[in-house]
């Protein structure tokens, strides 16, 4: 449900424009809590459109940071874990 507030307000936001609109839809009390839930900026940058040459190199580039940081991870040692005890 909290991810249907953000989605509905931001695709009447993109739509109509009116932040007050937003807000009846959405019952918030005020236009801030109205604003909170609108996300317009990842909404923008989601609807872009990208070359797909771009969009290969992206997910190339993704993948082997996935492996990178994979190994990353792999390499360091665990941490020993101290435990305290108290007695009374």
């Amino acid at each position: 449900p909290h991810s249907l507030r953000h989605g509905g307000a931001t695709h009447d936001s993109l739509r109509t424009g009116d932040v007050a609109y937003v807000q009846f839809r959405g019952r918030w009390k005020s236009l801030e809590s109205a604003r909170r839930y609108i996300q317009t900026g990842r909404a923008l940058l989601a609807a872009q459109r990208v070359p797909q040459h771009l969009h290969d190199v992206g997910r190339e580039l993704s993948d082997t940071l996935v492996d990178a940081v994979s190994l990353l991870l792999d390499a360091v040692p665990p941490v020993p874990v101290r435990r305290v005890t108290f007695s009374l």
